[in-house]
Order: structure tokens, then sequence, then C-alpha cells
């Protein structure tokens, strides 16, 4: 065969291997030289990475220093199977399992929707599924809310918010009523920056959005705008956090118990996603003032598009929203209120 044909077989698609990637390095060793930093470079929420980086060290506690060639079926079945051994819930494995999968497929071909590019160092690998339990939602009463506020005006964790001067109940007091005014994510409103708001409005780049993949445009209500500026700072973020995710997990348990919400009640709102429940009580409540309006916070990229047009209509409705009652002022948010 001459060398012109030889060419005309090879396949010029093949993805490059960067330097220092090899098969032979374990999932562990991949995640910290490939994959890490592409989520960071790419800008991925330090809430996500630190996620993928607690299914990584599960990986290397329960599987061992397995290397990416030897990587097969039977290992992703043990991981499952340790896991379940550990109590999880089924959400909980399901997204250890997808993670490393994800991982062990960046590392041979990949898809056209990884976030991480391809290295193509090993064929592909088959995982056995995890049945993901989907609940149906409920929210939170406005009076619930409305005492965990209140619970709020004692906390004094993280200590560390002293540091850009700010007060710990100021900061979870405005958080909640933040969240429940813009029906925002958590991990979505950590990452907010100030030079993304405009007036009554705020962009947010895909990079902040849950799957995002275009940048969207949010209205933000009277009571949003208060609760935010009530702790500005000179810090470029809304609601600057000097911990790690699974500190405010913590604290935000301890925050329930101040407020007197039970275990099952808890666990009965997004099936245990607390502070998903305020998003899902800001559907609620808009879809009372405007049915039409909860595919604008909660459907399909595609029907939300279709509805964009509506934007001022969703900003209107928003400020129609009925907001909890508070024992305990707020003071400083209401201070700001006043300027609106």
């Amino acid at each position: 065969m001459s060398a012109p044909a030889l060419r005309l077989v090879r396949c010029d698609d093949e993805p490059a291997r960067p330097d220092g990637l090899s098969a032979a390095m374990t999932i562990p060793e991949f995640w910290e030289a490939h994959y890490r930093p592409h989520l960071e470079a790419g800008g991925s929420q330090p809430s996500t990475i630190e996620r993928y980086g607690t299914s990584v060290s599960h990986w290397g506690r329960l599987v061992g220093p397995v290397s990416l060639a030897q990587v097969s079926t039977d290992h992703g079945r043990h991981y499952i199977v340790e896991l379940s051994a550990r109590n999880l819930s089924p959400n909980t494995i399901f997204g250890h399992r997808n993670t490393i999968y994800r991982i062990v497929h960046t590392a041979g071909e990949g898809s056209r929707t990884s976030p991480v590019p391809p290295v193509g160092l090993i064929g592909p690998v088959w995982f056995p599924p995890v049945r993901c339990v989907r609940r149906t939602p409920r929210a939170w009463e406005l009076d619930e809310i409305g005492a965990w506020l209140d619970a709020l005006a004692a906390v004094t964790q993280p200590r560390r918010l002293a540091d850009w001067g700010i007060e710990p109940a100021d900061w979870w007091r405005s958080l909640v009523l933040f969240g429940y005014n813009t029906g925002l994510r958590l991990n979505t409103i950590l990452a907010l920056r100030w030079d993304w708001v405009d007036g009554s409005m705020v962009d947010i780049p895909a990079s902040a959005i849950k799957g995002g993949h275009a940048d969207e445009r949010k209205p933000l209500n009277r009571f949003a705008r208060a609760a935010a500026r009530a702790i500005r700072t000179d810090h470029p973020r809304l609601f600057p956090w000097p911990c790690s995710e699974s500190r405010l997990d913590r604290l935000k348990r301890k925050h329930f118990d101040l407020a007197g919400i039970s275990d099952a009640r808890r666990r009965s709102v997004n099936a245990g996603k607390f502070f998903h429940g305020l998003r899902t009580t800001c559907i609620t409540e808009l879809s009372v003032i405007d049915p039409h309006l909860a595919s604008l916070l909660h459907g399909e990229r595609t029907m939300t598009a279709r509805h964009y047009k509506d934007l001022a209509r969703l900003a209107n409705a928003m400020e129609q929203m009925p907001q909890p009652q508070q024992t305990n002022p707020y003071p400083a948010a209401e201070r700001q209120l006043m300027l609106f």
C-alpha cells in the first residue's frame, strides 16, 4: 500500500492526547490533571467542582487505584454497591455514579454535551444504571418561611462573614428573601455579581446556570433588590460565602431546628433540598398570579425561549408576590425597601 493510501485510511479526527495524560492514570489522577482544570477554566461553580471531587474521592477509597485502562463494568458495579452499603439515598448514588461515568467517558470518546474535551485514551466503558427517585416537589408555606426568617435573626455563623462587614444573621435572611423572590437556584445566587445587575434585571451568564447553554436575563423585584442591598459591601458578589458548600448545608439544617420545622416536613419539600423549596414556592405563587408564567422559570429551555417576549409580564407578576411575615423585623432590608 502506498503512502498516500495510508493517509486515506488514517483517522485524522482522532482526539489529541495532551502531554502527561495516559491510560495508566487512575481516575483521581485524571481528575486532577485534566478534568478539574477544564471545569475551572470553563467557569464551573466551586460547588459543582466540590461535588465532582467528592465522587472522585469516594471512587478512590471504595474501588482503589485502578488505572483508566483497567476500568470496567465490574468496577462501576462495585462502586454502586459500596455506595449503597453506606445508606446513601438513591438520588445521591445516582449523582456519584453519573459523575464517575462522565469522567471515564471523557477519558475515552466523550460526547457532544461533555463540558470537558475528550482525550481518547481508552475505549467505551458501560456502568450499570441507577434508578433516580423522582418525587413530586412540595413548596414551603409562607408562614414556614416566616418562621425560618425569625430563627435566622439569632444566627452568628459563619463569623468569617464579618471580614466583609456582613452580619451572619443579615446574610442568611437576605439569602432566603432573595431566593424566594427570584426563584433562582442556590448555586446561581452564590455566583451572582454586582456588575451583572442592571437596575431591576440581572444578566446571568450560562456558566452560572445549571445546564446552561445560553445567558439569561432575569427580573429582580423590589423585595429581592432590597434583600441584596441590605448586605452590600465592596465585595463583587451579591452573596459572598467564605466557606465550603458542605458547611453551608450543615448550617441550613441547624436553622431548621431553630425554626421548629420537623424532619418529616423537611423531607417532604423537594426531597430534602430545603433551599430549592424556595424556588418551588416562588413558582407556585407566580402560577397563582398568572398560570402562564411557571414555564418562564421551570420549563424546558425551548419553552422559556418561546415565551421570552413576556419577560416584562414575569417582572410585573414578581412585584405582586406575597411576602412571608416575620415576627422579628429585618430592619436592614426594610430600610432598603423604602427606597423603591
